[in-house]
């Protein structure tokens, strides 16, 4: 459940933004991203390259920057990452993004090829019947880890 890729501009038009200009650079060096059909939107460093993808049953999307691989899935039978519990320094922490209750988790996975550091985001109601969001980063340092949680914060729906 994760990307590959690196790199992007911050204003060019790509098959990756779903077809639409992608939103400028802002003076924090953030952008906005949006998923498939705006169901929801999230702020990212304007480096991160990526999009949306072909799912089979819900909108998926991966993106990728130096260190950091994100990946989310939005629908019926998005994952509740009870997978990750297992990791170490596992933590998961009540959260309310885009007016919406989910949970953060973090954790170590030292034997991941993807990324050690973890971070994802589940909200189990996003507003429309029946869709769930988990997005999932995996980071190659705590600092990077941090900056995943700072973006999961940032959705909305």
């Amino acid at each position: 459940m994760l990307a590959a890729g690196c790199g992007g501009t911050s204003s060019a038009t790509s098959a990756h933004d779903g077809g639409t200009e992608a939103a400028a650079c802002a003076a924090d060096g953030w952008r906005t991203f949006e998923a498939q059909h705006k169901v929801f939107t999230f702020r990212a460093p304007c480096t991160m390259s990526g999009g949306p993808q072909q799912g089979a049953d819900s909108y998926v999307g991966e993106y990728a920057d130096t260190g950091m691989l994100l990946d989310y899935d939005y629908g019926a039978y998005s994952s509740d990452l009870s997978e990750y519990q297992s990791l170490d320094s596992y933590q998961k922490q009540s959260v309310v993004v885009g007016g919406k209750s989910g949970y953060i988790v973090t954790g170590v996975n030292p034997g991941s090829s993807a990324g050690a550091y973890v971070a994802g985001l589940y909200v189990p109601d996003t507003g429309t019947t029946g869709a769930k969001l988990s997005f999932v980063a995996a980071c190659d340092s705590t600092a990077r880890q941090n900056t995943a949680v700072a973006i999961l914060k940032t959705i909305a729906f």
